[in-house]
């Protein structure tokens, strides 16, 4: 009887191939799982930085457009500048043209006074020096008074007019140089201006790149965050199917055995049973 025994307790000790692969299985679905948890964890962090790229890359994106549209304000402003400028440049030439003419007209004048300073400056020393070399009849004196006059005043006219016109040779170059100034403070503006606008693009524009490349990189490594997901997700329904399986297989083998151990008891009932009718026949 001890010895029917013996081999069942060795077969629940030792496992089954069947309780071996249940075993590994549920082994490999717990690791999965675990990887799976941590990868979840991993994706969802991949997702907030994404998220986080995509509103620097819009923020980025706004920064240009508004750059853009400042250097397009700049322009506009720099287009009236530049009529201005334009304005400036043809008043300095006509001014300049002006200035030409009237110096010119200066060297004219002098011209013309040159030959009569010699007479005036004898005349103002003796005045009267003219009338006592003239014939003495009053009518050559009446004369030679009235040229005197004329003389006089034709040289007042001349000296007047030269005078008015270095006035306006004055006023003139005054003008001229404070408009060549205003041209090149503008000149200094407008160029700054441009080279301010254009570098703030050039630099926004840079920064929206690299944002863009940066929203592109954390885009992928959701993308891929989320294939190896799925692909975790597929490995761990196989080993639930390999789990399943193990389980039938078990359900197999005990079935199996309890049909074993039924026919054991049998042949161990009928057998005792046999003894017993032997000993009584022998009775």
């Amino acid at each position: 009887h001890a010895a029917h025994h013996h081999p069942a307790k060795s077969t629940a000790t030792a496992p089954s191939a069947g309780q071996k692969a249940l075993a590994r299985a549920q082994a490999a679905r717990r690791a999965l799982e675990q990887q799976q948890a941590a990868e979840a964890a991993t994706l969802r962090a991949k997702q907030i930085a994404s998220a986080q790229a995509e509103a620097k890359a819009r923020q980025d994106t706004a920064r240009t457009l508004a750059y853009t549209a400042q250097t397009h304000t700049a322009q506009s402003a720099m287009d009236s500048t530049q009529s201005h400028i334009q304005t400036l440049q043809a008043n300095i030439s006509e001014l300049k043209n002006k200035r030409t003419a009237i110096q010119a007209d200066i060297r004219q004048q002098n011209a013309a006074l040159q030959p009569l300073l010699p007479i005036a400056a004898r005349l103002s020393i003796a005045p009267d020096a003219a009338l006592l070399a003239s014939p003495e009849t009053a009518s050559e004196s009446v004369t030679a008074l009235s040229i005197l006059g004329g003389f006089s005043q034709l040289t007042r006219q001349r000296a007047q007019t030269l005078q008015s016109r270095e006035d306006e040779l004055h006023a003139i170059s005054s003008d001229l140089e404070q408009h060549q100034k205003e041209l090149s403070d503008l000149l200094t503006q407008q160029t700054h201006e441009r080279n301010t606008a254009a570098a703030r693009t050039r630099i926004a524009a840079h920064q929206e790149a690299v944002a863009d490349q940066g929203a592109q990189k954390a885009r992928k490594a959701v993308a891929d965050a989320m294939q190896a997901a799925a692909d975790l997700s597929a490995e761990i329904t196989n080993l639930v199917q390999q789990e399943a399986q193990a389980r039938a297989e078990l359900e197999k083998e005990a079935a199996a055995l309890a049909r074993q151990h039924e026919f054991e008891r049998a042949r161990h009932a009928r057998s005792q049973a046999q003894s017993q009718i032997g000993r009584a026949s022998c009775r």
